[in-house]
């Protein structure tokens, strides 16, 4: 079997780890709140003009005038999706959705480096963007923008060097991709990069006539979604900065994260595929390809100040480095004999050997048998503790944790309604949630009771720093609170006077310590769990 078949076969079963990856549980807080959104869509045939689901927010946001709209009305049509893939193929329907489009995305990137002949060099890279994509699966409309991000760019590629009739694809994909996710942003970009390059490539002006009027048609179409092009303000308003941007983690840089991530392949594969980026646009400049060198180094520089943006970057990556890379194996040198060797006779060996051993990495990584077992990743989700709410009704209003928002508005709307969810429609109400749980013996426990708040449901620690929530501490020393529930992920509190039955205060901290031991092997780096551990011992051996 030649060389180029068993790169072939190889880059075919990295397509399949892909898939396979892709399979794991649900853990995405955001994806409840589009699913049960896209109940309320189709149940009511129109799009929400204001939130049903929580009892804070407002109809507009002051300090950011706009957003709520813009968040209950941009999403919709991939919001419809889950809600039907749900209805009539349940969670794992899903997770097969999420997988295939991961897939797609995967294979447009797979479909580029074949553009460019790079099958060799992508026998290495290809198993990098595997590897990265293990640390960018979302269950969000987010993915769809992934996939047509790397499409739009396969299909601008692919139609201005070989088949121009490709690019009357891009219009009705960008009318579509409006509607699905404001990451469509990210493709009108792409597409006026293009535009812009008309006069400096000359492979762009010979598609001219085609090109122009293709673009103007696929960014008007853009504007036909319930938003219009409000996402465009929406990225400059938020990027200004604000508490939202401080607070959540994927709007930081991946320099943040490096000292907690020097084991995590996903993520030391993100930063060779940046390494390997930087040589390459060297060699973009040398060709002079100015539009693949813009898109490339645009990618980069928008994924290293917001993780946000990596799987915008690396499916785009890959192929171009793989191009690169391919021209720099094109070459004749002489050893000390004189005697010419095409280094083609052996670096596709080479290739074939590290691409094999990625591969078995790769794999070795995948619990094979438990795929599709579970739809939900345990301990991210108060899945038994919303089942007791069902059974045996706690009084409202409720505070809730706000990663847990969106599974309690799919689970027990419309019964109860939330505090706060991932959506945060309202910077103050953030605000507000954010002094309750740091500081609830100052302003918390008054804004606790200007809402009237009657039961909170809660984890015991933040996962994500291994420290325990300090009005978790504060409920523990607070009479007014009983302990009413708890399962090793969530516990209940209710005002005491509606409290039927009681669990010891010191089971507090018996759920600190099974959540720590938990959560710590999955971010061992973290420095509060050791802090975290140590408490809940001091406590419980009073």
């Amino acid at each position: 079997m030649s060389d180029t078949k068993y790169h072939i076969i190889l880059l075919s079963l990295t397509i399949l780890a892909v898939f396979l990856y892709a399979l794991i549980p649900i853990n995405d807080f955001d994806f409840w709140w589009h699913l049960e959104t896209g109940d309320w869509i189709i149940e009511h045939e129109r799009l929400p003009d204001a939130d049903p689901f929580s009892y804070t927010s407002l109809k507009d946001d002051p300090e950011a005038p706009g957003r709520p709209d813009f968040v209950l009305r941009q999403y919709w049509l991939a919001q419809v999706l889950f809600s039907l893939i749900v209805r009539f193929l349940g969670l794992q329907g899903f997770i097969i959705l999420r997988a295939v489009v991961f897939t797609l995305t995967a294979i447009f990137s797979l479909l580029l480096i074949r553009h460019y002949r790079a099958n060799m060099v992508g026998t290495i890279t290809l198993p990098l963007l595997a590897l990265v994509t293990t640390e960018c699966l979302t269950d969000r409309p987010q993915m769809f923008s992934f996939l047509l991000a790397t499409m739009v760019f396969y299909l601008l590629e692919s139609g201005i060097e070989k088949k121009q009739y490709l690019l009357f694809i891009i219009p009705p994909l960008m009318l579509l991709w409006a509607n699905i996710h404001a990451g469509f942003l990210v493709g009108i970009i792409f597409i006026l990069v293009y535009l812009a390059m008309i006069p400096f490539e000359e492979r762009i002006r010979g598609v001219r006539r085609t090109l122009i009027p293709v673009a103007i048609l696929s960014i008007a179409l853009t504007y036909l979604n319930p938003t219009h092009w409000e996402a465009i303000k929406r990225v400059f308003v938020f990027y200004r900065g604000g508490l939202l941007l401080r607070e959540t983690l994927e709007y930081h840089s991946p320099f943040k994260i490096i000292p907690y991530t020097m084991d995590n392949p996903g993520w030391l594969s993100y930063w060779a595929i940046v390494l390997l980026t930087v040589f390459s646009a060297i060699l973009l400049i040398r060709n002079r390809t100015w539009s693949r060198f813009i898109i490339l180094t645009g990618t980069l520089c928008a994924s290293l100040i917001s993780m946000r943006f990596t799987y915008f970057f690396a499916p785009v990556a890959v192929p171009l480095i793989s191009s690169s890379l391919k021209n720099m194996t094109d070459v004749k040198v002489k050893d000390q004999g004189s005697k010419i060797h095409d280094l083609r006779l052996v670096i596709p060996k080479v290739f074939l050997l590290i691409g094999v051993s990625l591969l078995i990495f790769i794999y070795s990584r995948m619990d094979l048998p438990d795929l599709l077992k579970s739809e939900t990743a345990y301990g991210y989700f108060p899945e038994q503790a919303a089942e007791y709410i069902i059974s045996r009704p706690i009084p409202s209003p409720i505070f809730n944790d706000v990663n847990w928002g969106g599974y309690l508005i799919w689970k027990l709307w419309p019964n109860y309604r939330v505090f706060i969810d991932t959506r945060t429609l309202n910077v103050d109400t953030y605000r507000q949630y954010i002094s309750v749980i740091n500081n609830y013996t100052g302003e918390g426990r008054f804004i606790l009771e200007a809402y009237g708040i009657k039961s909170i449901i809660t984890p015991a620690i933040n996962p994500y720093t291994g420290e325990i929530f300090p009005f978790v501490r504060a409920l523990y020393r607070d009479d007014n609170w009983a302990l009413i529930y708890l399962d090793g992920v969530a516990m209940i509190f209710v005002k005491d006077e509606y409290a039927k039955q009681r669990l010891p205060k010191s089971a507090i901290y018996e759920e600190v310590l099974y959540e720590a031991n938990f959560w710590w092997p999955v971010f061992p780096q973290m420095p509060g769990y050791k802090k975290t551990i140590e408490e809940a011992y001091r406590i419980l051996n009073k």
